[in-house]
């Protein structure tokens, strides 16, 4: 038997995959060089803001720095204006090209809106190359103009007097307000809502007059409770506000505050009650307020055996107060279904609306 010619034997499997690392990693290094980054690194080195004498304009000085490695030659600026933290208006300008590893101040001037402007933005960017640092192209400036005073205005706490839940007569508010300055003010106003479901139903504000910087003073107001408060809770909200043409408020989050409250409800509930025939066959029945405020004029209906047959007008009721009604339009029959449905229309926010339908079974 002759013998086999063995087939050679390669390098192992872990050889094959060593050599195909180190080769890729040798092609790698050898191509990098060739690719290539278009880039410019446009930096705002410093923004400076201001308003002109007649106060119509704003001059912005821009210090930016191309940092390289590439020249930017469509270079673009974003200018955004802030009254506190909401954007008013916002425009775009172009400079010139920049060198790479060079820098240059430019002047932009540019028109004031009508609304008082508390910090202006600029961002600069190249139309063309790619930006290696983007989060040092832009600044933020506070500005102020010459006429507008800056005062950091705090309401510092604020309580209630007397019981709670508040009842018919209400409560007096006692708050410390403080300027914080570094200016003094002229007059400003304090707003008191008192809030049910975040909706307004009583509304209070009061004059302050010139504060200077650092001065705490207690004020007092009165709380004054609507005919109708339709829940339990409330809120006493308070905003100490200044007139935003004439005074800058830094730090606008602290002059507001707000009170939770307790309430006792104070409702009309329209009821159907006292419904009878006559010794001469009229219907007779009455619509009152068995609440414990007064009600708006509303509507009330006539059921006949389920068929509408009349309408009511009621007139405005007193809390405890009613009016008497009379149907004689035919005479009913014995087991007819008389219905009456006060606030038909649902025109009356009462403390039930459960209780506007009486039925009655004619004798």
């Amino acid at each position: 038997m002759s013998a086999g010619i063995l087939p050679a034997k390669g390098p192992p499997a872990s050889g094959r995959l060593l050599f195909m690392k180190y080769f890729l990693l040798f092609i790698l290094v050898s191509i990098l060089p060739i690719i290539s980054f278009a880039a410019a690194d446009l930096q705002l080195q410093s923004l400076r803001a201001d308003i002109e004498s007649d106060g119509k304009s704003l001059t912005l000085q821009i210090n930016v720095m191309n940092a390289g490695p590439n020249d930017a030659n469509q270079i673009g600026c974003n200018i955004y204006l802030y009254a506190q933290e909401k954007l008013i208006t916002s425009q775009n300008s172009s400079f010139a090209a920049l060198a790479a590893h060079s820098s240059r101040k430019e002047m932009i001037a540019i028109d004031l809106p009508p609304h008082p402007i508390s910090s202006v933005k600029v961002e600069v960017f190249d139309g063309q190359e790619a930006d290696l640092q983007p989060s040092n192209n832009f600044a933020q400036v506070n500005i102020k103009p010459p006429d507008i005073k800056n005062a950091d205005l705090q309401i510092v706490d604020a309580t209630v007097d007397g019981d709670q839940p508040l009842k018919d007569r209400g409560a007096t508010l006692r708050l410390h307000l403080r300027n914080n300055g570094p200016d003094p003010i002229g007059p400003t106003r304090l707003d008191v809502s008192l809030l049910v479901f975040n909706t307004a139903i009583a509304q209070n504000d009061r004059r302050i007059g010139k504060f200077d910087p650092g001065d705490l003073i207690e004020f007092t107001m009165p709380v004054v409770l609507p005919k109708i408060v339709p829940a339990n809770q409330g809120t006493i909200h308070i905003q100490w506000n200044a007139p935003p043409d004439q005074i800058l408020d830094p730090v606008p989050g602290n002059n507001v505050y707000d009170i939770p409250i307790a309430l006792a409800r104070h409702m009309p509930d329209l009821i159907a009650k006292d419904i009878r025939i006559d010794a001469k066959g009229a219907l007779n029945f009455s619509i009152a307020n068995k609440g414990n405020a007064p009600s708006t004029a509303s509507t009330a209906a006539l059921f006949i055996n389920g068929a509408l047959t009349q309408r009511y007008k009621i007139p405005e009721l007193r809390a405890g107060e009613e009016k008497k009604f009379q149907y004689d339009d035919i005479t009913l029959p014995k087991d007819t279904l008389v219905s009456i449905v006060a606030d038909y229309n649902a025109e009356v926010d009462e403390l039930s609306e459960e209780n506007n339908k009486q039925n009655f079974v004619v004798p």
